[in-house]
C-alpha cells in the first residue's frame, strides 16, 4: 500500500513539474529508535518518511515561484508490555508563492504567501509552519521583517503546539488534526553592525480565536558578536505577558569557540521562568523540550548549564554534548539530573547519509526517570 501511494504521488508531481520544466526533488528517511527507562521498560519506534518537493517559476524573468512540498510519515511503536501503535501522516507542509526582488546593491525584498516555515530570533518560542504572508527588507545597515497568519489549519501530528497553560495540544483524529487557532503577528528590526555586534528587537502576538482573553504577547532582544578572533557570544531574552499582565521570561547565553577550523566548542546556560516572585511559568508556543526527563517535557521552570564539542569534516560530523538540569518551578531550587548525548552523521555518498545517536539522562533525585535511547537512521536524496 505504501509503495503504491509513493508511486502515485511521485508520478503526479513529476508530471506536473516536468510539464513546466522545473525543479523537483525528494528525500527518503528511515529511523529506528530504541528507548529504555532505567533498563526496566523499553520501547521501539520505527519511522518511515517521504518528502517530495517542487518549484515552478512564473516565468524566465519573474523573481517569483510556486514552491510546494508533500510529506508522508509512517510511525510504528512497540513496547515490552505488548502495546503497539501505528500512525500514518500525510501533509502538505509547504505551499507558497515566494520571490526575492533586488532593489539595489546588497539590498533586497523577500516575499512569501501561503504555507511556509517561520521562526522567532531565538527559535525557542515560535518555530514552525504557518499559513499567511511574510515580507523581509534587507539593507546593508538595517533589516526589517513582518509576518502574519493563522495556525489553526497546521497539522498537529506534525507541528505540536502548546496552550497558554503549558498543555501540548494532542491530535484528535488520524492523518490530519487541526491545531491551536492563533492569529499571529510579528515585527522585527535588526541592526547587523551595532557597535561591532548584531542586534535585533522583535515583537510577537498570538491571538487565540477561541477566546481573545487568553491571548499571548512577547518581546525579544537578541545580540551576538565576537569577543576576539575565535570566540563569539549570543545572548537572547524573551519577556512574555498576557491580558492579565502576568509576565514570564526566557533567557539564554552561549559562548562559541573555534580552536581549529574543523572544531567548535560551545557552552552556556539557559533559563526559563517558573512561578517565582513576580514571574510566571514561561511556555513557548511551539512545543519545546528542556531535556529527556519525563517530568520536564516543557521548557519551563528550569536552569540548564550546557556544553558541547562539534567536529565537522567534508564527509563526517559528530557532536558530543552534556547538560545539567536544575528544577526551578517555584521558590524551590533543586538539582534534578544530567544528560549526555552523542550524535554522528556520515555522508556515505553525496546523496546518502547515515545518522547515529545515543542519549542518556541520569536522575539524581531518585524519581525513577533515568532513561537511555539509541537511534540509527538513513536519509537518501532523490
Amino acid at each position: 500500500m505504501k509503495k503504491r501511494f509513493f508511486s502515485v504521488v511521485s508520478f503526479l508531481l513529476l508530471v506536473t513539474f516536468s510539464a513546466s520544466a522545473l525543479e523537483w526533488g525528494g528525500l527518503v528517511k528511515n529511523n529506528t529508535d530504541v528507548k529504555t527507562l532505567d533498563f526496566e521498560e523499553y520501547g521501539i519506534s520505527q519511522d518511515e518518511e517521504l518528502y517530495i518537493w517542487g518549484k515552478v517559476p512564473f516565468g524566465k524573468q519573474s523573481p517569483f515561484s510556486l514552491v510546494g512540498e508533500l510529506v508522508y510519515k509512517g510511525i510504528f511503536d512497540f513496547d515490552n508490555n505488548g502495546l503497539s501503535t501505528m500512525e500514518n501522516i500525510i501533509d502538505v507542509d509547504i505551499f507558497k508563492i515566494a520571490g526575492n526582488i533586488e532593489v539595489g546593491q546588497a539590498s533586497s525584498i523577500n516575499m512569501s504567501l501561503g504555507r511556509f516555515y517561520v521562526s522567532d530570533s531565538t527559535r525557542k518560542l515560535f518555530s514552525q509552519l504557518i499559513d499567511g504572508g511574510q515580507m523581509t527588507f534587507s539593507f546593508p545597515w538595517i533589516g526589517l521583517s513582518f509576518f502574519g497568519g493563522f495556525t489553526g489549519f497546521i497539522n498537529s501530528h506534525v507541528t505540536p503546539m502548546m496552550e497558554a497553560d503549558g498543555i501540548v495540544l494532542k491530535p484528535n483524529s488520524i492523518l490530519y488534526s487541526v491545531n491551536i487557532p492563533y492569529l499571529v503577528g510579528q515585527a522585527k528590526i535588526e541592526f547587523p553592525y551595532f557597535m561591532g555586534n548584531t542586534l535585533s528587537l522583535e515583537a510577537l502576538g498570538f491571538f487565540d480565536t477561541r477566546d481573545f482573553e487568553i491571548s499571548r504577547y512577547f518581546g525579544e532582544l537578541s545580540i551576538s558578536g565576537p569577543l576576539n578572533n575565535s570566540v563569539f557570544y549570543k545572548f537572547d531574552t524573551i519577556v512574555g505577558f498576557n491580558n492579565s499582565l502576568e509576565f514570564s521570561n526566557y533567557t539564554n547565553l552561549t559562548y562559541f569557540s573555534y580552536p581549529f577550523s574543523f572544531m567548535m566548542i560551545n557552552f552556556g546556560v539557559e533559563y526559563a521562568s517558573g512561578k517565582i516572585g513576580p514571574l510566571n511559568p514561561f511556555y513557548p508556543v511551539t512545543s519545546q523540550v528542556a531535556c529527556s526527563a519525563n517530568s520536564h517535557p516543557a521548557l519551563s521552570g528550569v536552569l540548564i548549564p550546557n556544553a558541547a564539542i562539534t567536529i565537522s569534516t567534508g564527509s563526517f560530523y559528530t557532536s558530543i554534548g552534556g547538560k545539567f538540569l536544575f528544577s526551578w518551578p517555584d521558590n524551590t531550587f533543586t538539582p534534578s539530573g544530567g544528560e549526555l548525548s552523542l550524535m554522528s552523521q556520515f555522508n556515505i555518498l553525496s546523496d546518502i547519509k547515515v545518522n547515529i545517536s545515543v542519549d542518556g539522562y541520569y536522575d539524581i533525585t531518585g524519581g525513577g526517570e533515568t532513561n537511555y535511547s539509541a537511534s540509527l537512521g538513513t536519509a537518501i536524496s532523490l
